[in-house]
């Protein structure tokens, strides 16, 4: 469902000319029934500090909500939360429940009101890949354990206060939903699911540590029994508050232990875990330097919550071919105006012979010399699957007008093995962004090597949408790249790209990267279509 800003006045101003204030004046429910719940349960980063309001004097207001939406690096990422105006979209087919905060979904949902957690992407992505009303119950206290505060009945001993008033309040918000939400229309609901973020309490604690894996298995169990659905879709959301640096063995063990609980065997197809290492952001890109509170980068909690998300839907078997906002996603190329990019025997392709050649359908190459498109094209899609090998480097180019000189006449869309030395290059560098001009908006979305990956690239105009894995990771307005020195977010380009992206000429070659570097890329199944 596409988002609804439903910014509720019109009878109020009416009212408050009178000097009466009448209160939110309420339309038919969005969504249609029956209504799907979401739970978000945990404790302090569930509960959310990302920064809203950008603070000059805090690294530039850098990590804020604010920033990220206007910063090229991520605003195509984030570009739904926003409307024409720059105003903060309130979604009327998403309602959250948050103690004595409710409404549409908008920014503000966090730990306070001028800060978000991952209920906000979380909710921005279900409500776009789903056409029922959602209602998400968001249930976090800071500063709680599993082993004590949230201790399920299974575990033994005293059952957790909190596990308690998390399930109280679950009951009292389903068992009065046109109380809280009068546009609500009575037909039904349906729990989908739950998403849990919490863990710093425990791995504090040597004991607690040591029975988090118990403890959280058994409080799955319990809460399916407690709320009567059986096999409910179940999140967990890992405790990564130091992504990769972390070295702590306690906060090492109890990764571990949430990574495990989700392996079960009965947990099989109905439990998923998301790593969240990948979305810690340094302080000197944050506005503080909380580590447990993830340095309070809103960028930080909206990928909790978009990971959170993208798990759910693939335990609900719901496509991913429209996350949030992002237009991504990966078409059906069988469908009118498809057709194979190049013939089996290359014929249509510009390349030295002997270098590039097809075997049982995989493209690869023997040397670093590209391969090109005889044709030019202008305004298309792209798709196509990838395989790296280790510390692969390479890439699809576009938009090429000299193939000769092709590396300042052209854009490049990398490919590389982020999980290996390309790891601790600069990010522009990295898998799925725009070379040398604009990161991708996640690191680490391409999978180990050996794996196959999915590319949808699409050049209409002058902008570029590069969607990687399901995900939109890049969108670059060429129009904005007006300087071949600097980028418009201020970082420096590569010497050797020494030609601004806004003058290059939209019509030209597609071509592949070969063995740059020394290792080997892998392609198949390669699709295009002219818009």
């Amino acid at each position: 469902m596409k988002a609804g800003t439903k910014l509720i006045a019109g009878i109020i101003a009416l009212s408050m000319v009178a000097g009466i204030f009448a209160g939110p004046v309420f339309g038919a429910q969005a969504g249609k029934s029956p209504l799907k719940v979401f739970i978000l349960a945990g404790q302090s980063n569930m509960e959310g500090a990302g920064q809203i309001k950008m603070n000059p004097k805090r690294n530039e207001g850098k990590g804020s909500l604010e920033y990220i939406v206007k910063d090229p690096k991520t605003a195509a990422r984030c570009k739904h939360v926003v409307d024409k105006d720059g105003k903060w979209v309130v979604r009327d087919d998403v309602w959250i429940w948050y103690f004595d905060r409710k409404g549409g979904l908008t920014a503000g949902y966090g730990a306070r009101e001028t800060t978000i957690g991952p209920e906000f992407q979380f909710g921005h992505a279900m409500g776009e890949a789903l056409d029922n009303q959602v209602l998400l119950i968001k249930i976090a206290w800071g500063g709680k354990s599993l082993a004590k505060d949230f201790r399920p009945p299974s575990s033994g001993g005293e059952v957790g206060k909190y596990y308690t008033e998390m399930l109280k309040h679950v009951k009292d918000v389903l068992g009065n939903i046109k109380k809280h939400f009068p546009e609500y229309d009575g037909k039904g609901y349906e729990l989908a699911g739950f998403g849990w973020h919490q863990g710093w309490n425990d791995r504090v604690n040597q004991a607690a540590n040591d029975e988090y894996e118990k403890n959280m298995v058994n409080f799955i169990r319990d809460v399916r029994k407690a709320l009567g659905v059986k096999n409910l879709p179940f999140v967990i959301a890992e405790t990564g508050m130091s992504g990769h640096k972390e070295k702590h063995p306690r906060a090492l063990s109890l990764m571990k232990a949430q990574a495990a609980a989700a392996k079960h065997d009965e947990f099989k197809g109905n439990v998923a875990f998301v790593g969240t290492k990948d979305y810690y952001r340094p302080p000197e890109e944050s506005p503080s330097r909380q580590s447990y509170h993830w340095n309070s980068n809103a960028l930080t909690y909206f990928l909790i919550g978009d990971g959170m998300a993208e798990a759910m839907k693939k335990l609900l078997k719901i496509s991913s071919s429209a996350p949030a906002g992002a237009g991504a996603g990966h078409p059906d190329t069988s469908g009118a105006g498809w057709s194979d990019f190049l013939k089996a025997d290359l014929s249509n392709a510009i390349y030295p012979k002997g270098v590039w050649s097809f075997t049982g359908g995989v493209l690869t190459a023997t040397k670093d010399i590209n391969l090109w498109s005889k044709k030019q094209y202008e305004d298309f899609i792209i798709d196509l699957e990838f395989k790296t090998d280790k510390d692969t480097n390479s890439g699809v180019i576009v938009h090429c007008g000299d193939t000769k000189k092709w590396i300042p006449n052209s854009v490049e869309i990398q490919i590389a093995d982020d999980h290996g030395k390309w790891a601790k290059s600069p990010r522009t560098w990295q898998c799925g962004a725009i070379f040398g001009h604009l990161a991708a908006a996640r690191q680490k979305v391409v999978k180990k090597p050996g794996e196959w990956n999915r590319f949808t690239i699409t050049c209409k105009g002058k902008i570029i949408t590069v969607v990687l894995n399901g995900e939109q990771v890049a969108e670059m307005d060429m129009s904005k790249w007006t300087s071949a020195k600097v980028n418009p977010a201020g970082d420096k380009i590569p010497g050797w790209l020494n030609k601004p992206k806004a003058t290059l000429p939209l019509k030209g070659h597609v071509g592949f990267q070969g063995k740059h570097a020394g290792a080997p890329i892998y392609f198949r199944n390669i699709k295009i279509k002219e818009l």
